[in-house]
C-alpha cells in the first residue's frame, strides 16, 4: 500500500511539473463581431440549413486583427430546441418561425499559434464575446500544440420577412435645414408642409408617419420637444434637431433588430436612429437629424466660407461652418475673407463676423479681414488657440463685442497687421485690440513677397531632385534659406534689404543649376559622354562594328540626349530629360552586359568538342563557370563606364580560361584524348626503354608514328 501511495504521489508531482512548464500565453477572452450584429438577422425563416449556408454564416464572424484564434468550420453547428434540450439541426432542414435555435461552435488555436498560445483549463475563467454579448462557455481541451473551446449562443427565433437595411430621403433643396423658415411659427400647418417635402424612394415599403413628427430644441443639458401650444418662433439664438418616426406596416418586410445594421440617409447624409422596434406585422424606428440653427434669409457657401446674406439691407455676414457630425470647424490654415460675396448676380458687401463665426477652429492659423467689415460679434475667434496672425485692412478699427478673442492671444504673441500709420489707432480703440503685437500691413505684404521667393526656390529644388548632386543644389538651398529668414523678419528695413538682394541671388542660382544639370546630360562626364565610352569599349572588347544593332542603338540614344537639352530649357525640363535618357543609358548598359555574358558563355561552350558537348560529366565541369559568367553584374557605383565594361569582359575572360583548365584536367583524369575531334582510348606503355602510345589497337611512338 505504501508503494502504491508513493507511486501516485510521484505521478501527481510529475503531472504538476508538466503543466508548470507550459509557458504559452493564456487567452482567456475571445471577441467576434458580425454584420448584421443580431443573431436573428444572420438567418431568415425559409432558408435551408446546409453546408453552403453554414459556411456563409461562419465567415460573418470576424475576429479582431491579429487574433490567434478562429472558428473552425467542421464544428460550427446550428442547434434546434427539442423539448427542454437542444440537438444538432439536420442538414437540409428548413428554418421556421416557430422553432428556437442557437449556435454551437468551436473556437480554436492551432498551427504556429498553438505553440505560443492556449486557452485556460477549467475552472479558470474563460469567455467568448460576440457583438458585446457573452456566449455560454461549455468546455475547453488543451494539448501541447492546440487548444479549443465549445460555446453556444443565446437562444433566438427567426423571422421570415425581408429586412430593409437602408432608407433614403431627399429634399428639394438638398439641405433639410431649408425646410425650416426663419421667423415662422412651428405649428401643424408647417409640420404638414415639411412632411410633404420629404421624398422617399419610389416603391419603398416604409413611410414617414404624420404622428411622432416633431422638432426638439436644446435646453443646455438635453433636448426638449417643442409643443404647438407654445407658439414657438424659429430664432437664430436656438439650436434645433428634427425627429420623426419611420415605419413599415406589412407582413413581408421589416427593419433589422439593431441600429448598427440600419442606414437612414437624408440628402445622402446619415442620420442617427434608435434600435428598431419589431412587432408582428409592423416595425419602426425614430430618426434624428444633426443639430442645426435656423438662419434668416439665405445661407451661401463660397470658396470655403459660409455666409448669411440679408437681401433687405443688403449685406453678408460670415457664419460658423462646421461638420454637423463631428462638430469640427471647416475653417483651417489661412482664411482670406473677400470684401464682397456674389449671390444671384448681386454683390453683397461682407460687413460682419457673426457670433462664434470661427470659434474653436483648432486648425485655423490666420485670417485676413477686409476693410468692409465693421462689426465682429461675441466670441468670433474664441478658443482659436493655434492662430499665428490676423490682418485687418480697415483703417478705422471694427467694433468688437465681448470676448471676440477669448483664449486666443495669450501673452500678446500674435501679430496684428493693420494699414500703415494706423497702429496707434488700433491700440487706443479697444482693450482687445491693444493686446496684439500690432504692426504695419506693409511688413506682412513684404513677408509674403519673401515667401514667394522661398516657394520659388523650393520649387526649383524639387525640379532638379534627380539630376543635381547635393553640392550642386547647395546654392539654391542657400537662397531658399535666405528667403525663409526674410519671410519671418519683422524689421521692415532688414526685410527690404533682403528683398533687394534675393531676386539677384535666385536668378544666379537658377542659371548655375540649369548649366550644371545640362552637363549631366550632354557633357563629357554626362550621359552622352557615357555613351561615347560605351561605344568605344564595346567595339574594342566585344569586337562590335558600326553596323551592330547595339552600336546603332547607343549612337541614336546619345544624339537624342544631346538635342533634348539644347536651347532655352527650364530646370524641370532638363531634369526630366536626364531621367528619360538615364533610363535609356541604363537599358543600353543592360544590353551590353547581356552581350558580354553571351560572349563569355560562348567561349566556355566552345571548349567542348565532339561527344563532350552532350557528355553529362563534361557539362558538369563547365556548369559552375557558366554560372559565374551569368552572375557578373555592372558596378553602377563606378562612374567610368568604359572601365566598367572592360572589367566585365576581363572577368568573363578569366572565367573562360579557368573553365579551359578544368576541361583539360577532366580529360587527363579520365584518360581521354582527342584525335580529330573524336574520343579514343589511350594507354601509355614502357618497352625496351622507350615510351609507346597504344590508341585504337595501334602502337605509336611519342611523335604519333605507328610502330610495328
Amino acid at each position: 500500500m505504501r508503494k502504491l501511495l508513493l507511486f501516485v504521489a510521484a505521478f501527481v508531482c510529475s503531472t504538476t511539473m508538466v503543466f508548470a512548464q507550459d509557458t504559452r500565453t493564456v487567452i482567456d477572452e475571445c471577441e467576434f463581431t458580425t454584420s448584421p450584429v443580431d443573431m436573428r438577422d444572420l438567418l431568415k425563416a425559409g432558408d435551408t440549413w446546409n453546408s453552403a449556408l453554414k459556411e456563409a454564416i461562419r465567415q460573418k464572424f470576424i475576429a479582431p486583427d491579429g487574433a490567434v484564434y478562429y472558428l473552425i468550420s467542421g464544428n460550427f453547428f446550428l442547434q434546434v430546441k427539442d423539448g427542454g434540450t437542444f440537438k444538432q439541426l439536420a442538414w437540409n432542414s428548413e428554418l421556421t418561425t416557430t422553432d428556437t435555435y442557437r449556435f454551437y461552435i468551436q473556437v480554436r488555436i492551432d498551427g504556429e499559434n498553438g505553440a505560443l498560445y492556449r486557452f485556460p483549463l477549467a475552472p479558470n475563467p474563460f469567455s467568448v464575446v460576440v457583438n458585446g454579448t457573452a456566449w455560454t462557455y461549455v468546455s475547453t481541451n488543451v494539448s501541447d500544440t492546440y487548444s479549443y473551446a465549445y460555446i453556444y449562443s443565446p437562444e433566438f427565433q427567426l423571422d421570415a420577412r425581408e429586412v430593409i437595411n437602408e432608407c433614403q430621403v431627399t429634399t428639394a433643396s438638398g439641405d433639410y435645414r431649408d425646410l425650416f423658415p426663419w421667423g415662422e411659427e412651428w405649428g401643424d400647418a408647417l409640420r404638414g408642409k415639411i412632411h410633404d417635402q420629404l421624398q422617399k424612394e419610389t416603391g419603398a415599403a416604409w413611410f414617414i408617419t404624420n404622428y411622432d413628427f416633431g422638432l426638439e430644441m436644446w435646453n443646455g443639458t438635453g433636448w426638449t420637444q417643442i409643443i404647438f401650444a407654445d407658439h414657438h418662433t424659429f430664432s437664430e439664438a436656438n439650436i434645433y434637431r428634427f425627429k420623426f418616426q419611420v415605419r413599415i406596416e406589412d407582413t413581408e418586410h421589416r427593419f433589422p433588430y439593431k441600429k448598427e445594421d440600419l442606414q437612414f440617409l437624408v440628402d445622402g447624409a446619415q442620420w442617427e436612429t434608435t434600435d428598431p422596434f419589431i412587432g408582428a406585422g409592423y416595425s419602426f424606428f425614430f430618426a434624428y437629424s444633426p443639430s442645426f440653427v435656423v438662419i434668416s434669409d439665405v445661407v451661401v457657401i463660397d470658396n470655403g466660407i459660409r455666409y448669411n446674406i440679408n437681401r433687405e439691407y443688403p449685406d453678408a455676414m460670415v457664419m460658423p461652418y462646421y461638420d454637423e457630425v463631428t462638430f469640427e470647424s471647416f475653417y483651417k490654415d489661412t482664411v482670406v475673407i473677400p470684401a464682397t460675396v456674389t449671390y444671384e448676380s448681386v454683390d453683397y458687401p461682407v460687413t460682419s463676423l457673426y457670433t462664434g463665426a470661427f470659434a474653436e477652429s483648432a486648425e485655423l492659423k490666420a485670417v485676413d479681414i477686409p476693410a468692409s467689415v465693421t462689426n465682429i460679434y461675441d466670441g468670433a475667434f474664441a478658443e482659436c488657440q493655434n492662430m499665428n496672425f490676423i490682418i485687418c485692412r480697415r483703417a478705422t478699427p471694427p467694433t468688437l463685442a465681448a470676448d471676440v478673442f477669448l483664449n486666443v492671444n495669450a501673452g500678446g504673441a500674435i501679430q496684428l497687421y493693420v494699414p500703415d500709420g494706423q497702429e496707434d489707432t488700433y491700440k487706443d480703440a479697444n482693450d482687445q485690440w491693444k493686446e496684439f503685437d500690432i504692426r504695419s500691413i506693409t511688413v506682412y505684404e513684404s513677408q509674403q513677397v519673401a515667401k514667394g521667393y522661398a516657394q520659388e526656390a523650393a520649387g526649383l529644388l524639387a525640379d532638379c531632385i534627380d539630376v543635381l548632386t547635393e553640392d550642386e543644389r547647395a546654392e539654391l538651398e542657400a537662397v531658399r534659406t535666405e528667403a525663409l529668414i526674410a519671410q519671418y523678419n519683422l524689421d521692415i528695413d532688414e526685410l527690404n534689404a533682403a528683398l533687394a538682394k534675393i531676386p539677384t541671388d535666385l536668378a544666379k542660382a537658377k542659371t548655375n543649376a540649369i548649366k550644371a544639370a545640362k552637363a549631366h546630360v550632354q557633357g563629357d562626364n554626362g550621359l552622352t559622354g557615357d555613351w561615347v565610352k560605351l561605344i568605344y569599349a564595346a567595339k574594342n572588347a566585344l569586337g562590335l562594328d558600326d553596323d551592330n544593332v547595339f552600336i546603332k542603338q547607343m549612337d541614336s540614344h546619345a544624339i537624342a540626349a544631346a538635342f533634348s537639352v539644347q536651347g532655352d530649357k527650364t530646370l524641370k525640363q532638363v531634369n526630366d530629360a536626364y531621367v528619360t535618357h538615364k533610363a535609356n543609358r541604363d537599358s543600353d548598359i543592360t544590353d551590353l552586359v547581356g552581350a558580354a555574358k553571351g560572349w563569355g558563355l560562348e567561349k566556355i561552350s566552345d571548349l567542348l568538342v565532339g561527344d563532350e558537348k552532350t557528355d553529362p560529366e563534361f557539362l558538369d565541369v563547365i556548369a559552375p563557370f557558366q554560372a559565374q559568367v551569368n552572375a557578373l553584374a555592372w558596378d553602377f557605383d563606378n562612374k567610368d563606364v568604359e572601365t566598367n565594361l572592360n572589367d566585365l569582359i576581363g572577368a568573363a575572360t578569366t572565367i573562360a580560361n579557368n573553365a579551359d583548365a578544368a576541361v583539360k584536367a577532366k580529360r587527363a583524369a579520365t584518360g581521354i584524348d582527342k584525335v580529330n575531334g573524336q574520343q579514343s582510348e589511350v594507354r601509355k606503355v614502357f618497352r625496351n626503354g622507350q615510351v609507346y602510345i597504344i590508341r585504337d589497337g595501334k602502337t605509336m611512338n611519342v611523335l604519333g608514328a605507328e610502330v610495328k
